[in-house]
């Protein structure tokens, strides 16, 4: 099997595992889809890697109490076992960004404004 078709297979298995695990994300473009089924989940699909799982939202609490900036930072940079940019060099900072509230279960902007709380944490997590 040609390495194209091997890598597409796998994407293609990944987005049908993830695809029941992602039931609820805040919603993605096509675009974004693809790239979070290419880029994200060949790492935050698979047990055993260190990321955290996509749908799994105990894993991902510490993430989520960061905030959406400090993880953005972190995936642009790269983070532990996590290379920079997650390996998507086609992913803009509206795709990362997307991509990050779809896998850490982060609100949106508009959410954000409607609980009354403030959009961008400190460091720690807590708001300043």
């Amino acid at each position: 099997m040609a390495a194209h078709m091997r890598s597409s297979l796998q994407a293609l298995l990944l987005a049908a595992a993830a695809a029941p695990i992602l039931a609820n994300p805040p919603p993605l473009t096509d675009r974004q889809a693809t790239l979070l089924n290419v880029n994200c989940l060949q790492c935050h699909a698979l047990p055993g890697l260190g990321a955290p799982l996509a749908g799994d939202r105990a894993g991902w609490e510490s993430v989520r109490k960061r905030g959406e900036d400090v993880v953005l930072r972190n995936v642009l940079n790269g983070i532990r076992g996590m290379p920079p940019m997650g390996y998507c060099g086609a992913c803009t900072e509206a795709d990362f960004r997307a991509m990050i509230r779809s896998l850490a279960d982060l609100p949106t902007p508009a959410e954000l404004r409607e609980t009354g709380l403030p959009a961008k944490p400190t460091e720690q997590g807590v708001p300043k």
